[in-house]
């Protein structure tokens, strides 16, 4: 007979990829911090690879029924100053409930009420402290897919957030939170800056931030590879039960 059902079985048994999940980004950001800007070069790219190219710009998080049509959400810290809208807060929060994944910016004090802002949505407050209090390496407290191989990463006058799971050491710039850990808050744009990408590893830890964004599920066969399984394997008991009647 060969050996093509024990090929065919063990093609059936392989999972099928996964589809990586569709991001949409908020498109105001301040300077060249947020997707496509000069200095989230590396970052977008990672983005791209890490979400098959489905990433996504709005202008704002006013239009619930559009954010909902994506996976996950990114919001990039704007402008000194500038705060979400009473609509947008409100829209973040009810994506966050489905259980989907946020990645939410702040930056250091400068930016307070934004601090504030994103804190609270992701359940938690902001500690407000000067604005220079903390500039080092910040190395890994947990073991997550945030934080593999991401041993330490440079963290340059971050905020500080109250709640969640720190993530990192020092202070609490890097906090993961949520209904399902699914809202990940980063008081400290640099860390995933292009100018940042050599020091400690905050390259790894960019990559890390990406894929976990896009998502990844451990691939699973689906049902109809579990009916096509059931076939192999009948077929594969009717081999046996032939040559043992020889």
């Amino acid at each position: 007979m060969g050996s093509w059902p024990l090929a065919l079985a063990a093609a059936i048994l392989l999972p099928s990829p996964a589809a990586a999940d569709s991001i949409l980004a908020s498109d105001a950001g301040y300077f060249g911090y947020r997707v496509g800007g000069a200095n989230w070069t590396q970052f977008t790219a990672k983005l791209n690879a890490a979400s098959g190219n489905q990433v996504f710009l709005a202008p704002d998080f006013e239009d619930l029924t559009l954010m909902l049509s994506y996976d996950a959400l990114l919001l990039p810290a704007r402008n000194q100053g500038d705060t979400l809208s009473a609509l947008e807060i409100a829209n973040i929060s009810a994506f966050i409930a489905t259980g989907r994944r946020a990645l939410l910016f702040g930056e250091n004090d400068n930016w307070r009420a934004w601090n504030q802002q994103v804190a609270s949505i992701a359940g938690g407050t902001y500690i407000p402290e000067p604005f220079d209090t903390f500039w080092g390496y910040a190395s890994s407290l947990v073991s997550h897919e945030i934080t593999d191989a991401a041993s330490a990463i440079l963290g340059f006058w971050v905020g500080v957030a109250n709640g969640g799971t720190q993530m990192c050491s020092g202070k609490n710039f890097v906090t993961l939170s949520g209904p399902a850990q699914n809202v990940l808050t980063i008081l400290d744009e640099n860390v995933v800056e292009d100018g940042y990408a050599d020091y400690g590893a905050d390259a790894q830890f960019t990559t890390n931030v990406a894929n976990w964004l896009a998502g990844s599920p451990t691939p699973v066969p689906e049902p109809a590879s579990m009916v096509l399984l059931g076939t192999g394997v009948a077929v594969l008991g009717a081999i046996r039960k032939r040559r043992s009647r020889r």
